[in-house]
């Protein structure tokens, strides 16, 4: 097993115990889930400074940019990070058009590379297409529709098929598409925990 699939395994597990600990004393399995993307944020961080020196480690660092910007737009964070350093500047740029708009191109920029490094490998069209089909649907949900829960929840959908479709043909020289597999798993188990518990 992987160091990184251990942290991803040790960090649900830590959410699991908290849920299962507010369980027992309050009788609601409630977790952290107002941390989850700073959580993921801290998450990919580690794990680029792990393989930094990896070839394509450049992947898990612009994973890292992706990331903050998640951070700046999901709102538990925002009010977080306002409250904490006493400043509605975080709010404000949040709230920012030019700032949604830039969101939407780097992460879609970012999982099409992510996408189309996978499709190198295995060179299957279906699993591509139907990738780029829930990515797209879900960020139209998400941001054009707002409807959050549809759009995260298609976002889940094309996670788990990406990781399948890059676990498929698992070598040891996409060590960063591994990692990169990771990520996305632990993504998917804490934004399930928030959905489906």
């Amino acid at each position: 097993m992987d160091k990184e699939l251990k942290i991803v395994v040790s960090v649900f597990l830590v959410f699991v115990i908290y849920g299962l600990t507010s369980f027992f004393q309050s009788g609601i399995f409630a977790t952290p889930i107002f941390l989850n993307q700073l959580v993921l944020l801290l998450v990919a961080i580690t794990f680029y400074l792990l393989n930094c020196k990896q070839t394509q480690g450049l992947i898990l660092l612009a994973y890292v940019g992706v990331q903050v910007y998640s951070c700046l737009i999901d709102g538990f964070t925002v009010s977080y990070l306002a409250q904490k350093f006493e400043s509605n500047g975080i709010i404000e740029l949040s709230n920012n058009t030019l700032f949604n708009i830039g969101f939407i191109l780097v992460f879609t920029v970012f999982w099409i590379f992510a996408i189309y490094k996978t499709w190198t490998i295995n060179k299957r069209l279906i699993f591509t297409l139907l990738q780029l089909s829930f990515l797209l649907l879900g960020l139209c949900f998400f941001f054009f529709f707002d409807l959050h829960l549809i759009g995260n929840l298609l976002f889940m959908f094309f996670a788990i098929l990406w990781i399948w479709s890059h676990n498929k043909n698992q070598e040891k020289e996409h060590h960063v598409l591994n990692v990169l597999s990771y990520q996305l798993l632990l993504t998917v188990l804490l934004e399930g925990m928030e959905y489906f518990l």
